[in-house]
C-alpha cells in the first residue's frame, strides 16, 4: 500500500506534456486477483484506442511499462482499495492507495488528479488507534475503506513494551557471591508484584511509547485521531498524547474483539459530524459573501484565480468534467463544449491549483456545490 502526499500530487500536476494518460480503478482485496488484472488491461486498451483516435503513433511504446503488468502476479497480490497510475513520454507511476476509485481514463496535456483530492484531504480520511493488553492497532480509515497499517515506531503490545523497556522497575537484579567461596552465581531476574500505583506507571510509560511513534507516524498529518481501548485507558493515553487532532470521543470495549472494518464503522459516526461541519461552515461563510467581489461560481474567473493562488475554499462537482485550455501567460481561458485534443479538465486544474496553494478543496455531489454550478470559490482577497 503506497501513501500519497500533497508533495506527490504538486509534483504529477507540474507535469504538462502531450500526452499524459491517467488510469483509476477499484481494485479487489479478495485472494483471486485476476479481475483486477482483467479490469487494469480493458482500461490501458481504452487509454491505447483514445490515442489511436488522436492519431498518436507511438501508444505501443508509451504504455509497454503498462502493459507488463498484465501478468504480473506479485503486483496484483499486493492488497489496496484503489489503483492511480500515470504515463507520459517522460514518466511513469503507480499508486496502490486505500480509496476506492471510480473507474475512469483521462488522456491529456496534463495528469487528472481530482479523483486524489480526498486521499490527501484532512476532511476526507481519519485514523483510528486501537490498544488493548495484546495489541497496538493503527489504522488509516475514509467513510469506505479501512486500511491496518504497519507501525514499526510504535510497540505491538504491552508485553513487547514491558519486554523491551530499559526502565523496567518491576525487575530485581541480584548478584550473589557463592556462600563460603568467591565464585559468582548467574544472574536472576525476580519479578516483583505489580501493583496499582505500579500498573499505572507502566502504563504511563507505555503511553508515551506510543505517542512517540505516533510522532513519526502522523507527522504533518491533520486528520482526526480516534481512540478505541477500555474505559480506563483513554485518559492515561490522553495525559501521554502530544497529536493535537485527537478527539475526545472514543470507541470503548475491548478493540481485539473487532474487526478493521468495524472499528471504522464505529469511528465515522464519531467524525463524521466534524467532517460535516467543517464543510458546512465553509458554505455559509459562501452564502453570507454571495453576490460580493470575495465570491464567484464563474468558471473563468475562478480557474484564473485558483491558478494564482487567490482561492481560500472551492467547492467542486465530482463525477464532472469541464473541458478545455488555460493560458497562464495570457491569463486566458477557453472552455470547450465536447473534450478536444490537447484539452484538459478545468475543474480538475482549479481543485488542484487550489490545494497546491495551501487552499481548502469540497469535492461534492454536484447537486451539492453552492449556486448549482460545477464550482464555487471563496477568495482570499
Amino acid at each position: 500500500m503506497d501513501k500519497f502526499t500533497k508533495e506527490d500530487l504538486k509534483e504529477l500536476f507540474e507535469i504538462n506534456q502531450w500526452p499524459s494518460i491517467s488510469i483509476y480503478m477499484p481494485t479487489q482485496r479478495a485472494s483471486d486477483t485476476q479481475q483486477n488484472s482483467i479490469r487494469f488491461k480493458t482500461l490501458v486498451q481504452k487509454s491505447e484506442s483514445t490515442l489511436s483516435d488522436y492519431q498518436y503513433k507511438d501508444a505501443n511504446k508509451l504504455l509497454a511499462e503498462a502493459k507488463k503488468l498484465y501478468n504480473d502476479i506479485a503486483f496484483w497480490n499486493q492488497r489496496s482499495d484503489g489503483l492511480a497510475m500515470f504515463i507520459s513520454p517522460e514518466s511513469f507511476k503507480i499508486y496502490l492507495l486505500p480509496y476506492v476509485f471510480d473507474e475512469l481514463v483521462v488522456v491529456t496535456r496534463r495528469f487528472h488528479l481530482k479523483p486524489l483530492i480526498p486521499v490527501i484531504s484532512s476532511n476526507a480520511h481519519f485514523y483510528v488507534l486501537a490498544v488493548s493488553q495484546n495489541n497496538v492497532r493503527m489504522l488509516r480509515c475514509t467513510h469506505d475503506s479501512a486500511e491496518e497499517l504497519k507501525t514499526e515506531a510504535m510497540p505491538a503490545s504491552v508485553h513487547e513494551f514491558l519486554k523491551h523497556d530499559t526502565d523496567k522497575k518491576q525487575l530485581q537484579f541480584h548478584t550473589r557471591a557463592k556462600e563460603g567461596g568467591s565464585g559468582n552465581r548467574p544472574a536472576i531476574f525476580h519479578g516483583q508484584g505489580v501493583g496499582a500505583d505500579e500498573t499505572k506507571d507502566n502504563l504511563f510509560r507505555f503511553f508515551k511509547d506510543i505517542d512517540k511513534g505516533l510522532q513519526t507516524e502522523l507527522k504533518d498529518e491533520t486528520a482526526p485521531l480516534v481512540f478505541a481501548g477500555v474505559d480506563h485507558l483513554f485518559p492515561i493515553f490522553k495525559n501521554k498524547n502530544s497529536y493535537q487532532h485527537l478527539l475526545n470521543e472514543a470507541i470503548t470495549g475491548n478493540p481485539d474483539e473487532l474487526k478493521a472494518e468495524e472499528l471504522k464503522t464505529k469511528a465515522w459516526k464519531i467524525v463524521a459530524p466534524l467532517f460535516r461541519q467543517e464543510e458546512q461552515d465553509a458554505a455559509k461563510r459562501y452564502t453570507d459573501l454571495r453576490h460580493t467581489n470575495s465570491t464567484s461560481c464563474e468558471l473563468n474567473e475562478i480557474i484564473s484565480a485558483a491558478y494564482f493562488g487567490r482561492v481560500d475554499f472551492l467547492f467542486v462537482a465530482k463525477g464532472v468534467q469541464a473541458w478545455g485550455r488555460f493560458d497562464d501567460k495570457n491569463n486566458k481561458v477557453v472552455v470547450h463544449n465536447e473534450k478536444e485534443p490537447e484539452d484538459e479538465d478545468l475543474l480538475d486544474l482549479a481543485a488542484v491549483s487550489t490545494i497546491a496553494n495551501s487552499g481548502k478543496v469540497f469535492a461534492v455531489k454536484p447537486p451539492e456545490v453552492p449556486d448549482k454550478g460545477l464550482a464555487a470559490a471563496l477568495f482570499r482577497y
